[in-house]
């Protein structure tokens, strides 16, 4: 976010982790992360943003087809194994071991497990509601 917010740009799988993180960690509707991303973007495209974050979001008509949560740990691990883009927008965490950089503060707002298994759970009762 830092990035976004001081460059108006963000790497495309970055965009898709923090609108799931969004939507389903904080199950925050994604018209608002949508919104934010509209006005922040300097490469924003009205078509592109919205249907990525329906996407997201496991809403729109090309969505997955099955409720997909990311883990922003294993993401980060995967694509960013020496923490270095980490340690550009955040410096503050520059000294951390590379393997420590990619786990969550211990003051972190969001428990990743039960924050996934919560919204997985509101998954479920929304299929129940409509008989699948």
């Amino acid at each position: 976010m830092t990035e976004l917010n001081e460059t108006g740009h963000m790497p495309n799988r970055l965009r898709i982790l923090t609108a799931m993180f969004l939507t389903k960690n904080l199950q925050c509707p994604f018209t608002l992360g949508e919104a934010y991303f509209r006005r922040k973007l300097r490469d924003y495209d009205n078509i592109q943003n919205r249907g990525n974050w329906l996407w997201c979001a496991s809403l729109g008509e090309n969505a997955a087809p099955y409720f997909r949560v990311n883990n922003p740990v294993t993401q980060s691990e995967k694509y960013d194994p020496q923490g270095d883009y980490i340690r550009k927008w955040l410096p503050e965490l520059k000294d951390l071991h590379s393997k420590d950089i990619h786990q969550p503060r211990k003051d972190a707002i969001v428990d990743l497990k039960a924050s996934r298994q919560a919204a997985i759970d509101v998954y479920k009762q929304i299929l129940a509601s409509r008989g699948k």
